[in-house]
């Protein structure tokens, strides 16, 4: 089961427990704590209008693109309609 939102990310942003005021998006409301999200998880960076980047920030149950395991602190490439998993919370991501 895929959690489903709409981000617009100009930049950056981190994903995990943490609030938007910290520069973060907050995953609790989908049982973060409970699936293993550390509170800097991930991060998203916008390259250009058709690329983004995903980031592990040292999470402790890992971050996964399309199931293969991020190194941290070692941006991969993420295409519209990759998998990105942490922890056990999935995402399916979407964009133009």
């Amino acid at each position: 089961m895929y959690i489903s939102m709409y981000i617009d990310i100009k930049d950056k942003i981190t994903l995990g427990r943490l609030s938007e005021a910290e520069g973060g998006l907050d995953l609790e409301p989908y049982h973060a704590y409970e699936k293993g999200v550390s509170r800097i998880h991930a991060e998203l960076h916008r390259v250009d209008e058709i690329m983004l980047m995903l980031t592990d920030m040292n999470s402790v149950n890992g971050t996964y693109l399309n199931g293969s395991r991020l190194i941290p602190s070692q941006p991969r490439i993420v295409r519209d309609g990759d998998e990105i998993r942490l922890g056990e919370l999935t995402m399916l991501i979407s964009f133009r």
